[in-house]
């Protein structure tokens, strides 16, 4: 019998999408439990970085030994979430094709989260927080709910409840967060960076032990920046207080949006850039063509316009800020309780 508010959450966690994909569940489940929710995971790979930060927050794991994505894997996942109670599932990752969510969703209530579109999703529930998500992309059910767009940006609760910051402060040094798709791009920004006309800090993402790396910020440093690296637990972090960034599709663009963090987002072949793309008519971030077309002139003069102009960065903060407002969680979890009504009224009563 289902557990009253107890959800599965299935994920493909290979990479860094797959990354990405485990924190916003993670985000997620964190949240439920807080609203007196109960939430489990299920996962191929065993990751004992993973396992442990859910061991601390008390987040059940079970294994799924069959191969990803297939109907085997699916038939796993609802053994599971039978033998555990569950009331809903919640699959992330774009290997989970039309079949297997078909199966999943005619045995329990199934929510999928999506980046891209263009996907046949058979299923009850259907989230796609991008900014340029469009119904027009899906093939659904006739009763799927779709949540679509900005407003339904996963972010980390504890971020949520901090007050934004504010880039006023007089004497604050400026901070600049630095990430691009691999460490030779953001080698090339930060060798085209505009001298600093005052004491400046770069927070570059990416390993310190990357020779090509190391030689790029040496140079920063000689032309007058300070360089702090960055790790991937600490990214969120280091944006809260940052100025501005240079980043690529893949970036935490939500996270940015809801800080007001100006972005000049340098655009890669991500299923991403068609929502950067859609900032950048909106002109809420500044897009430039991806690095392999760049000169090293062009990429030079693109980062002095988008540094040089504070006005017109200032602008585009409070354009991306508008547009996330840190409830996106809550407003997807009121849907799925909501979705998950009639059931949990059933519960009570018994």
């Amino acid at each position: 019998m289902p557990t009253k508010n107890l959800i599965i959450f299935r994920i493909d966690g290979r990479g860094a999408i797959g990354r990405r994909s485990m924190e916003r569940c993670l985000y997620l489940a964190t949240a439920h439990e807080q609203r007196g929710g109960r939430a489990h995971f299920a996962l191929n790979e065993r990751d004992d970085e993973i396992e442990s930060i859910l061991g601390q927050r008390g987040i059940g794991v079970s294994s799924i030994d069959s191969t990803i994505g297939s109907m085997a894997d699916c038939e796993e996942l609802l053994e599971v979430a039978t033998s555990i109670g569950a009331s809903a599932i919640v699959i992330d990752g774009a290997v989970f094709e039309s079949k297997y969510l078909e199966t999943s969703a005619q045995s329990l209530f199934t929510a999928v989260i999506d980046d891209g579109g263009e996907r046949t999703l058979p299923v009850q529930l259907v989230i796609n927080s991008g900014f340029a998500a469009d119904e027009r992309f899906y093939t659904c059910r006739a009763d799927s709910s779709l949540l679509l767009g900005p407003k339904f940006q996963v972010l980390d609760p504890e971020i949520t409840r901090w007050a934004k910051p504010t880039m006023t402060e007089v004497g604050r040094i400026p901070r600049y967060y630095i990430s691009s798709i691999d460490e030779h791009n953001t080698a090339r920004i930060l060798n085209s960076m505009p001298s600093p006309t005052q004491t400046s800090i770069l927070c570059v993402s990416g390993p310190i032990d990357c020779p090509i790396l190391n030689a790029a910020t040496r140079d920063a440093c000689a032309q007058g920046y300070t360089i702090e690296h960055v790790g991937p637990s600490a990214v969120a972090d280091t944006l809260f207080y940052c100025d501005a960034a240079v980043v690529c599709p893949d970036s935490p663009i939500g996270l940015l949006a809801y800080l007001g963090v100006p972005s000049l987002v340098i655009a890669n072949d991500s299923d991403r850039t068609r929502e950067v793309r859609r900032l950048a008519e909106e002109e809420a971030t500044r897009s430039i063509m991806p690095m392999d077309e760049l000169s090293d002139n062009e990429l030079s003069s693109s980062l002095s316009e988008f540094f040089e102009d504070s006005k017109q960065r200032q602008m585009q903060g409070e354009r991306l800020s508008a547009l996330v407002d840190g409830n996106g969680t809550t407003r997807i979890l009121d849907c799925i309780r909501e979705s998950l009504r009639p059931n949990l009224r059933l519960l009570d009563a018994a």
